[in-house]
């Protein structure tokens, strides 16, 4: 069994909606871009078992936790961000293949009308705290 399960819902082109479970530690909502067949720059990653370690991010120059090995894919990260929608579909998104975490999920401006997480920094800090550095297999599973 993982030490983190990140339960997806079903995708829609505003996203991927699910839950990361640290075991025995609590829970946060997600965000991923759609699943698009695993392509790069617009899909989520494939559903599996994964190690994730913290590693040093050069596009938010911070630490944060990577997801490690997935097939034809590099610096996958779980990071801060609101929206990760299909952008050629006129969607916003914040990401380009990592996972969002945050402390709520809603809708706030300037596109009230897409799936967001809230309070991202909060939610990605505590998620961080609950891990505390260490390194860990998360296990991605799609709705059923």
């Amino acid at each position: 069994m993982a030490d983190v399960v990140l339960q997806r819902e079903p995708s829609t082109d505003q996203g991927t909606k699910g839950a990361i479970i640290v075991i025995g530690k609590g829970s946060w909502p997600t965000l991923e871009l759609p699943w698009r067949e695993n392509q790069p720059q617009i899909s989520c990653i494939p559903a599996g078992v994964y190690e994730c370690a913290l590693g040093w991010s050069q596009h938010f120059a911070a630490m944060l936790y990577h997801v490690l090995d997935v097939p034809g894919r590099a610096d996958v990260e779980i990071h801060k961000g609101n929206w990760a929608g299909d952008t050629a579909l006129g969607y916003h998104s914040d990401v380009r293949g990592c996972g969002l975490i945050g402390k709520s999920s809603g809708y706030i401006e300037p596109y009230p009308k897409q799936q967001a997480l809230l309070e991202s920094g909060v939610g990605l800090r505590e998620f961080m705290d609950a891990l505390a550095g260490k390194a860990f297999s998360l296990e991605i599973r799609d709705a059923v």
